[in-house]
């Protein structure tokens, strides 16, 4: 009977060692799936509002350069089109002016093809909508007639109110009659022309349809959801299929009245860490329960230019994850049981047979531990040893996985730091230094000193670019424009003719899914004279000797990529002096933010050349990287940043 008692107790403790190593990994695992999915929730939002604030601030830049014409509406229905069709997350594109006139190009979700709508008030105070379909034909016959002005509309009200680009509310729309409403949010900014005067209003707008879709295809455990709400606690989206809005009113929903029991019940937990606050909480995990069952939650805020605050949620029950080792446990009481009624041979036998697996199991946990991604564990004395082992494998294999992504983008960022320029050529009466300094591993910035043809050796010629956003992608189409400027720029002299033949190469290799932004300047000191050609770019920006301000050099053409045939044009300036400087740079300079979301803006950056003009090139490179580190304040680098210093020392005779 003691013996027995003993073998009882023997397997009794194996039992238990099981069920905590065994609970320990697997709530590490589930732990790691919510983070995961947080990532992935966390890139897909800032993919779908990086587009839409690109796709706006290359369209005002057309607008105020006056490359599209604002007397004829209907003409820019080919832009928005093709911008519609190459960013499939943006689902409508407006423009209203001061006048009342109105045109956008917008995507109904579960509709094929498009609608086109435009506002003329000399012609008809009504607005016109079109049905345009995939192949860009436009319907005869409008589909709708009614009564429209843009200035009266909320979006074009916020962006007047905020005076500078805005993400606006949250707002309800139903496509038409008999369907679901759709929750939109728009991002506006308001557009003024050379001379100061306002234009109207440009407007991208993104469906959190989409965004609700791209919930539903993640995989949270076995019965797990994820949602997002904004700061007032409402509902933006759910992968549970629950509505987000009130069918008959229309109204948004909170999520603590949600129909789905994980949602409410969460949201009356982190909606008190939501706060409107600056310093809004970091992403937190807390368990609790529902019915008695035990629920893991993980919560990460999202903001975008100060102004919009969400909350994304991930709910998991713990059960989708830890009911194979509570079964285990189950059946291993079961077996020690039978093991004292048969037989004390018996009862060590199955002891020994319980004890390996779990052994081998917390052995191979402390492997991992110690680093060893390599070996594999294959458990098969009970179907949960098999499907335990099977998820530790899935484990470490994902891990080995992440450590070989890390160590290729390693090796991409050495190879793209090599695409740039190690040494600075020397020119007459130029001093030149330049700086890049990458947000991710690989980025899309990018600077070159370039060799044109017949070009006398102290002509400097000098590009600078920047791919719309980030990582390996952008690396690929930064070092792409590269070897096509190198190669391509031997063959001519002509700054604008070189543009033109990027954007087509650009254009066919990127499918008009991507563009860039590229600036090409040549300073010929001994004639004095400054030319440039720009694509999108912030054309070069001059200071005059103890001046207070940048003098803006003017002439910029839309960036490469987007049109084909795009022309470009070169421009020229013929006063330069000893003690001038030029800034070469990609918007992630003066767009850097502090910790309280302050841009280091344009000003800043004046005063820090100007006190430091006495220096050299190489020196005043060093003060503008440290100034903008130092304004940051460890807030991290959202873009990436590259620019070039130009000092001119000397422009009499060699």
């Amino acid at each position: 009977m003691l013996i027995s008692l003993l073998v009882l107790g023997s397997v009794s403790t194996q039992l238990a060692l099981f069920h905590v190593y065994g609970y320990r990994a697997v709530r590490n695992l589930a732990e790691q799936n919510l983070s995961q999915v947080h990532d992935r929730i966390a890139d897909r939002m800032r993919d779908y509002f990086e587009i839409a604030e690109r796709v706006s601030r290359v369209n005002r830049k057309t607008i105020e350069m006056g490359h599209w014409d604002r007397h004829d509406l209907a003409s820019w229905r080919d832009a928005f089109y093709e911008q519609m069709r190459g960013f499939d997350t943006v689902s409508s594109i407006l423009w209203g002016d001061v006048f009342g006139g109105a045109v956008f190009v917008s995507r109904y979700p579960g509709e094929n093809g498009y609608r086109f709508g435009v506002r003329v008030p000399a012609v008809d105070p009504r607005a016109s909508e079109f049905r345009l379909f995939d192949d860009g034909r436009l319907a005869d016959v409008p589909t709708a007639i009614y009564e429209y002005d843009p200035r009266n509309r909320p979006w074009y009200q916020t962006a007047i109110a905020a005076g500078e680009p805005a993400w606006g509310g949250i707002y309800t729309w139903v496509p038409k009659a008999g369907m679901v409403p759709v929750l939109s949010v728009p991002f506006v900014a308001p557009v003024y022309g050379r001379s100061g005067e306002m234009l109207g209003v440009f407007d991208v707008e993104i469906s959190l349809h989409d965004l609700g879709d791209f919930l539903r295809t993640l995989a949270i455990g076995r019965t797990g959801v994820a949602y997002v709400m904004d700061h007032d606690g409402l509902l933006v989206a759910t992968s549970a299929g629950v509505p987000v809005v009130e069918g008959a009113t229309g109204q948004r929903l909170p999520a603590t009245a949600s129909g789905h029991p994980l949602i409410a019940t969460s949201a009356a937990r982190v909606s008190d860490r939501l706060t409107r606050e600056a310093d809004t909480p970091q992403r937190f995990s807390d368990t609790f329960e529902v019915g008695g069952a035990e629920v893991m939650l993980m919560a990460a805020p999202f903001s975008r230019f100060g102004h919009l605050r969400w909350l994304a949620v991930t709910l998991v029950p713990a059960d989708d994850f830890l009911a194979p080792i509570k079964s285990g446990r189950g059946q291993g009481l079961l077996i020690a049981a039978l093991t004292v009624a048969v037989s004390l041979g018996l009862g060590i036998l199955i002891a020994l047979f319980v004890a390996r697996p779990i052994e081998a199991l917390s052995d191979h946990v402390r492997r991992i531990g110690g680093g060893n991604l390599d070996a594999e564990i294959r458990l098969t004395e009970f179907p949960e040893f098999v499907r335990l082992s099977d998820a530790i494998n899935r484990m470490v294999e994902g891990l080995r996985e992440r450590l070989h992504l890390r160590k290729s983008l390693a090796l991409a960022m050495e190879v793209q730091q090599r695409l740039l320029p190690l040494h600075t050529p020397e020119y007459f009466g130029l001093e030149i230094a330049g700086h890049s300094d990458y947000c991710e591993e690989t980025g899309g910035d990018y600077f070159d000193y370039l060799e044109l043809r017949a070009r006398p050796a102290d002509i400097a010629v000098v590009a600078i670019g920047d791919v719309s956003g980030h990582g390996v992608a952008a690396a690929m189409i930064m070092a792409s424009a590269r070897a096509v400027l190198r190669s391509r720029g031997r063959d001519t002299d002509s700054l604008a003719e070189l543009l033109g033949h990027m954007n087509r190469q650009i254009t066919e290799d990127v499918g008009g899914g991507r563009f860039m932004t590229m600036l090409l300047l040549a300073i010929n000191v001994r004639q004095r004279t400054l030319r440039w050609a720009c694509a999108g770019h912030r054309e070069p920006l001059l200071l005059q000797p103890g001046a207070a301000a940048f003098t803006q050099l003017e002439g910029a053409g839309i960036p490469l990529g987007i049109d084909a045939d795009a022309q470009y044009q070169e421009h020229r300036f013929d006063d330069l002096r000893a003690g001038q400087i030029l800034l070469l740079a990609t918007d992630g300079l003066w767009e850097a933010k502090d910790p309280d979301g302050q841009k280091l803006g344009l000003d800043r950056l004046v005063a820090v050349i100007r006190d430091n003009s006495h220096l050299p090139a190489a020196a005043i490179r060093e003060r503008v990287a440290a100034a903008e580190q130092a304004f940051r304040g460890g807030r991290p680098q959202s873009d990436d940043i590259s620019f070039v210093v130009i000092k001119v020392t000397d422009t009499g005779s060699a």
